[in-house]
């Protein structure tokens, strides 16, 4: 793998799947972050995989849902490598509203070294 192709953020990695976002939900380990809630679950994969959500009423522009999930995947790209195989859902809180564009993901970061 050169060093071009193991910094992208294929969709393999990315959840998309209904199913898999409901059984996550339904068992997976809830952490609450200052501005985000973290829910994570074991996969079956040999990777990491990342889902977002980002609420309209926590973030009610459409330009803050976009920056809050480009921050994020950024993030998880940069620190994949990182992390076990699990699955890993990122979901806006109320609190996120205060610092709306200037969110800089510096908790889901934190959270990520503390992982490994």
């Amino acid at each position: 793998m050169n060093a071009v192709s193991s910094q992208t953020f294929p969709k393999y990695l990315r959840l998309q799947n209904t199913l898999d976002f409901k059984r996550i939900f339904a068992h997976g380990y809830r952490e609450n972050l200052e501005f985000i809630k973290i829910i994570s679950l074991e996969n079956s994969f040999e990777f990491p995989r990342l889902g977002i959500v980002a609420g309209k009423k926590d973030l009610p522009k459409a330009v803050l849902r976009t920056k809050f999930k480009r921050v994020l995947r950024e993030i998880f790209r940069k620190n994949k490598h990182n992390l076990s195989s699990k699955d890993y859902i990122a979901i806006s809180t109320k609190k996120i509203k205060d610092v709306g564009s200037s969110y800089s993901g510096k908790d889901f970061e934190r959270f990520i070294e503390g992982i490994h």
